[in-house]
């Protein structure tokens, strides 16, 4: 959004919550704590929890599964444009 009340092209206040700066933002924090999985002593129950990035697959894949859970509901739940036309 550009204010050009008073001639002046400045940009307003919510511009730094654009979806292309989110998501920039973003991608570098998974970057950090990934790269922090290399620097981190972990100590857990289980051998599986030694594994180096075995949080952010476990995450990406459970991302990935919802997203593919989802389409099939969606398409359940869906109604005609004209559902709730007399």
């Amino acid at each position: 959004m550009v204010d050009t009340s008073q001639g002046s092209t400045t940009r307003a206040a919510s511009s730094w919550l654009s979806a292309a700066t989110v998501l920039r933002a973003l991608i570098i924090l998974c970057i950090a704590l990934f790269a922090a999985d290399f620097v981190i002593a972990k100590k857990g129950k289980f051998a599986i929890e030694q594994v180096i990035g075995i949080y952010p697959a476990c995450g990406f894949l459970s991302g990935v599964a919802l997203l593919a859970l989802v389409k099939p509901v969606i398409a359940l739940l869906r109604r005609k444009e004209t559902h709730y036309d007399g």
